[in-house]
């Protein structure tokens, strides 16, 4: 089955980090250090909000030892998605991998455990991950508390299997909570 997938956040930040930093005058290492953090790293009850930065929860080090892909996830950048919910991009160097972990809340983007929220992928559902959970080739999304969660990967060969989206779903899954 062709899935449709919408563009991996990792492009199109380095690219509004790149602008950003020539717009004002400082290097994309200032420019990312000098937005405040919202969440502490390793906090295990921070709730998900509009403005967290998730890629504060988990780290590519601790995302690769979960995924334990090669080559290896190097790589890690915060975004936001189009109406400003939290999203955090992980890739290979060469990005070759790249996958994108998105924080909805449920009030406007609900979870259904039948339809994926971002592609179009054939879902069924899973335990062991949030409250309710559904996943597909691509995408696994979970339901916890008043949040979906999202995770997809956009590597065309299968270099990820769903159960790598699983493992890493649940290192984010406590942050939400």
């Amino acid at each position: 089955m062709t899935s449709v997938r919408r563009t991996p956040l990792l492009v199109p930040l380095a690219l509004l980090v790149f602008v950003g930093s020539a717009l004002t005058g400082c290097s994309a290492t200032e420019a990312a250090s000098s937005h405040p953090s919202p969440t502490k790293p390793g906090s295990s009850t921070a709730e998900a909000s509009d403005s967290a930065d998730i890629c504060t929860w988990v780290s590519a080090a601790a995302a690769q030892a979960a995924l334990r892909l090669q080559p290896a996830l190097t790589q890690q950048a915060a975004g936001t998605f189009v109406d400003g919910e939290p999203e955090c991009g992980f890739t290979t160097d060469d990005q070759s991998i790249i996958i994108n972990v998105t924080v909805f809340d449920a009030s406007t983007k609900p979870f259904d455990p039948a339809k994926p929220i971002m592609g179009d992928d054939a879902f069924h559902p899973i335990s062991g991950v949030g409250d309710r959970a559904a996943i597909g080739d691509f995408e696994l999304d979970a339901a916890v508390g008043s949040k979906v969660l999202v995770v997809e990967n956009f590597t065309d060969d299968s270099a990820v299997a769903p159960a790598q989206l699983i493992a890493l779903a649940k290192l984010f899954v406590p942050h939400i909570r």
